[in-house]
């Protein structure tokens, strides 16, 4: 699971050791599995609340609430700021949430 993580003009890899660089300015973050998970699983647009919290812990047979739903969201949007990748995911009340870039497959490794 490797992805390249585009957005405006900007952009960024996501490396299947879940280190997330972005290319303009060289900056690089580990981001945690859940992150990584919800990156990978998601395209530009909306993703609806449901669905984050299908691919990332329903499908394994996780139960949880809401608070790790509203935390993922939190540490995806700290991720992001680290590398200089800020506001990029807004909060769509009653839906869930929408990126503002795309995530494309990619096979590359960070090292």
């Amino acid at each position: 699971m490797n992805c390249e993580v585009n957005y405006m003009s900007k952009q960024a890899c996501l490396f299947l050791n879940r280190v997330l660089q972005n290319n303009n300015n060289s900056a690089v973050t580990v981001v945690n599995e859940n992150v990584y998970k919800l990156l990978f699983g998601s395209g530009r647009g909306v993703v609806r609340k449901e669905r984050i919290i299908e691919m990332v812990w329903s499908s394994r047979g996780i139960v949880v609430a809401d608070s790790s739903y509203y935390q993922l969201i939190y540490q995806l949007r700290k991720s992001l700021k680290s590398i200089g990748m800020d506001d990029l995911v807004l909060t769509r009340s009653k839906e869930g949430i929408e990126l503002l870039f795309d995530v494309k497959n990619m096979q590359k490794r960070f090292d």
